[in-house]
């Protein structure tokens, strides 16, 4: 797995989040940010970690909409390997 690259909103989020770790927000934030670049293993532990707090965040309902979204998306590709596997040699996309 490659090494990901942490920018300077990232670093800013997680000092928000040492700062006040009972705030599901940056969490949040944090795991969108982590989706968008599509590392989706860091995505899923920030995604947790804001609903692990048990917080009746707006940010709470968006992490598990995001962990929902995670889901469906290595499912995906799960699938397209399973087809791909059935596939030819010379068919494979």
């Amino acid at each position: 797995m490659a090494k990901v690259k942490v920018t300077r909103e990232q670093k800013k989020l997680l000092k928000a989040i040492k700062k006040n770790p009972h705030d599901p927000a940056p969490l949040c934030e944090l795991g969108w940010m982590y989706f968008e670049q599509h590392h989706y293993s860091e995505a899923k532990s920030y995604f947790s970690q804001a609903i692990e707090l048990q917080n009746h965040s707006p940010a709470v309902a968006d992490a598990t909409y995001g962990l929902a979204l995670i889901e469906m998306e290595q499912k995906q590709y799960i699938y397209m390997m399973e087809i791909s596997k059935k596939m030819p040699v010379n068919e494979k996309v």
